[in-house]
């Protein structure tokens, strides 16, 4: 289960990808639209396992080859409620679902606040894939992280033309967007977890 455990997915062919510049012509402003409802939410097991997420909204559900590791934070784009007053929740980043509790079992995942300013300092990732660019505001991918690995944040840096807020890693060495204020999802949370070389050693480009 290693897309569950984090790391960095670097390009093997050495080079960089360019990614599609995204307009935001459209955008009038910071908070001047509506944006879709995202939560945040933590993976707590009493148990400590790991969780294998679904491929559809059921406990019973097909299981896909992601996975969640208890503490894990993650951003959620749909809730849904299903049979036993179950909460189905569908992952921002595509990976499927997981839920609230589990009949019989006990509470799966809770609500999280990110209450902290953003700053300096360890940062655990919530989305999978997220991408790592050269510069603060260009499009060149140098790479991308995988959720659940934390990574150590020098330098946080606002962008109002892109509406996001950015932010200088040490390792590997480039930007990430830690919030996308257009649709309102955090990619990256504050983690008391210090940050770890050894976790960004894959050499999958996904």
């Amino acid at each position: 289960k290693v897309q569950g455990e984090g790391g960095f997915f670097p390009n093997p062919a050495g080079g960089t990808t360019s990614d599609v510049q995204q307009d935001w012509s459209w955008f009038g402003g910071w908070g001047t639209t509506s944006a879709p409802k995202v939560s945040l939410w933590r993976y707590c097991p009493s148990d400590g396992r790991h969780l294998d997420i679904r491929s559809e909204p059921y406990i019973d559900g097909a299981r896909s080859l992601n996975c969640l590791g208890a503490g894990d934070v993650f951003c959620v784009r749909q809730e849904k409620q299903g049979a036993q007053g179950v909460l189905y929740l569908e992952l921002a980043d595509g990976r499927g679902w997981v839920f609230d509790h589990k009949p019989g079992f006990g509470r799966m995942c809770e609500r999280f606040s990110a209450d902290e300013d953003d700053g300096p300092g360890s940062y655990a990732i919530t989305y999978d894939k997220l991408e790592v660019t050269r510069a603060r505001s260009g499009s060149e991918i140098v790479g991308k992280l995988a959720a659940g690995g934390v990574v150590l944040v020098l330098e946080v840096s606002n962008t109002p033309d892109q509406q996001k807020v950015r932010a200088r890693l040490e390792s590997p060495a480039g930007w990430i967007t830690l919030v996308d204020c257009s649709n309102n999802i955090r990619y990256a949370v504050k983690s008391r977890k210090p940050a770890r070389s050894e976790r960004n050693a894959c050499t999958v480009w996904g």
